[in-house]
């Protein structure tokens, strides 16, 4: 009998166990496959796929670098989609991700996020820490990450970053940092929680399709493995 229970509490450790294990892996990272519909930006190790206000350079190991000027956009639009990239920032660097950005910059408005943008951050390990909302993954200035998930200076991070419909998530090293539903942001200026964002705009009502962005902040920012894959 003894030995039927241990059995038995085994047996419903070793599934408990299974069952947490499935859940990280479906939280974590996707695998990147070309038959599951997913498309690689930097196929051709050139800027084909891309805009910018400045100069940007890939190697031939398929590393996209800033040089200097402004940022740098995707030719298409997307609406509903999986990002997956890594990055590369300094101490201090700044940089971000710029989702369904629309229209895209020009010489004479550069600041693209001047009236509205929805940006994940990318913030160096020693960067500006204004707030939580500031941070490296944070939805910029609307909602921080819940975990810092950051590596060393000079070290590869991996974002996987979701956009459907109202629906933002964020993940960031392996761990699903930040969830956010736009249609919370129901008035200007103002996050869900009562706190002020800079945005003049109800975040509720930002374009659901656009353009995706890579932002030069005036530091050192590298990219690689740039993914994306459009959702139905």
């Amino acid at each position: 009998m003894k030995r039927s229970v241990a059995y038995l509490s085994v047996a419903i450790g070793l599934a408990l166990f299974g069952s947490v294990a499935s859940t990280a892996r479906a939280e974590g990272h996707p695998k990147i496959d070309p038959a599951d519909g997913w498309k690689s930006l930097l196929a051709d190790k050139d800027l084909s796929n891309w805009k910018s206000l400045g100069k940007w350079t890939v190697d031939k190991n398929g590393v996209l670098s800033r040089v200097s000027g402004g940022d740098i956009w995707t030719a298409a639009e997307y609406g509903d989609f999986i990002l997956d990239l890594e990055f590369k920032v300094q101490p201090k660097g700044n940089s971000g991700v710029g989702l369904r950005v629309t229209p895209a910059p020009t010489k004479k408005k550069p600041h693209w996020y001047s009236d509205g943008a929805l940006e994940i951050q990318i913030l160096g390990p020693e960067g500006h820490k204004v707030n939580e909302r500031n941070v490296c993954a944070a939805l910029y200035d609307m909602i921080g990450p819940t975990k810092d998930m950051q590596k060393k200076p000079g070290e590869w991070n991996r974002f996987t970053i979701t956009a459907k419909g109202s629906k933002i998530t964020v993940v960031f090293n392996g761990e699903k940092v930040l969830e956010a539903d736009l249609d919370q942001w129901t008035e200007p200026a103002k996050n869900p929680d009562g706190t002020k964002n800079k945005y003049p705009m109800v975040m509720k009502d930002f374009p659901r399709k656009g353009h995706i962005l890579l932002q030069a902040h005036g530091h050192p920012i590298s990219f690689r493995n740039v993914y994306i894959k459009e959702l139905d």
